[in-house]
Order: C-alpha cells, then structure tokens, then sequence
C-alpha cells in the first residue's frame, strides 16, 4: 500500500525540467546608465557589424554610458560614454581639454559631471538622479560629438554602483538639448533610430576613407 501511495504522490507532482533559453537582457530607460562592454567581450558578429565598420569606436568600449533613446523593438539604444579620459590624482585631474592626446577635440563639446572641472561656464554641471555622485567624482565627462547607436547585446549593467544610476531628468534634457543644437551626429542617429530595425552593412568605400572631425 505504501509503495501505491508513493507512486500517487509521485504522480501528483511530475517532475518538471528547467526552462532553458536565453537570459532576458534589461529594457533600459531613457537616463538609464549602463554599461559598454569592453571590445574583447563583443561577439564576431557584433565587432564585424560595429567596430571594424567603426560605427562604435574601441575606445568608447568598456565605459559606462548614458541611455538617450532607444529603438522601438528596444534593439537598439543611442548612448552617449561617460569617462575620465585618463584624469586621476596622478596627473591632478588634468581635464581632457588640457591633454596633448585630446588636443584636436572641441572644447566646448565637454560636460562635465558635478565634481569635475567644467571647460567652461557656458552650461551647468550634469547631475544624477537622488544626488548620487560617479566613483569617479572628480573625474567624469561626456563629450557632445560621441553618440552612438548600439545593439541591446553590448550594453550591461553598470557594477561599479551599489545600486541602478540615472541622469536627473532636468540635467538629461539640458545635455540632449546641448547635443541637439551643437552634433549633426546625434541628429542624424536620433532620427534614424526611431525606425532602425537592423544595421545597414557599411560601405567598403566608406571605411577607406573615413575620417573624424571633432571640431564639427
């Protein structure tokens, strides 16, 4: 009667295997701060499609970046990075606009985070949401002419927080204003995004001759 019961009970509750699929990857908000995975993590696809193309420049990889819009199957995200541009103690927080490496870049196309020194006083200091500051406090800055639009696939939440970081709303609408008025680049991506389905494959040509022009 025992081993009756026990097969009942084993009927009552089959065994039900784990569903196994991929992991869902977060649906990030406008002034979301994720993260860029670094170049070494994207896939062969990903390096093909956006960094041999030079969609996304290597060095913008491995930085935390900041959510300006997004596709509407949410495929795709324009992003703006957030970095030190080597600044540290070591150097005094030397800014960007004073580094013989960022020489050739527009002065005037740096924001600086609260904290950090400003170029200018022609804007305010960006700000995150709940007065949070960045682990690097004296060292964090965005600059205008670098958006970009990324794949879902390359961006990961950013650990180096204890928790989710976001802009403070005013201070996302003064950047994207600032970036609306001043970058062609961002213009031009933010309206392509809003019907961006899949990359167009870039043109041989196109990668021959491309050039940068910070100074836009």
């Amino acid at each position: 009667m025992a081993s009756m019961t026990a097969r009942l009970n084993n009927n009552q509750y089959p065994f039900q295997p784990a569903v196994v699929g991929p992991i869902p990857m977060p649906r990030w908000q406008h002034g979301d701060i994720a993260f860029l995975k670094r170049a070494d993590q994207f896939s062969q696809v990903e390096r093909a499609e956006f960094l041999d193309s030079r969609r996304i420049q290597v060095g913008a990889t491995g930085h935390p970046v900041i959510i300006l819009d997004r596709s509407n199957d949410l495929r795709y995200y324009l992003i703006t990075a957030v970095s030190a541009y080597s600044s540290s103690e070591f150097n005094n927080y030397l800014p960007p606009w004073k580094q013989s490496a960022h020489r050739r870049k527009n002065v005037n196309g740096f924001r600086a985070f609260e904290g950090s020194a400003k170029p200018n006083n022609k804007h305010q200091h960006l700000r995150l949401a709940d007065d949070k500051q960045w682990p690097k406090v004296e060292a964090s800055w965005v600059y205008i002419y670098r958006p970009y639009v990324v794949p879902a696939s390359t961006l990961i939440s950013y650990t180096k927080s204890k928790s989710q970081l976001h802009m403070e709303p005013e201070s996302l609408q003064d950047l994207l204003g600032h970036m609306k008025a001043k970058s062609w680049r961002f213009r031009k991506q933010k309206k392509e995004i809003s019907t961006r389905v899949a990359p167009k494959p870039a043109a041989r040509k196109y990668l021959t001759n491309w050039r940068t022009n910070d100074k836009e």
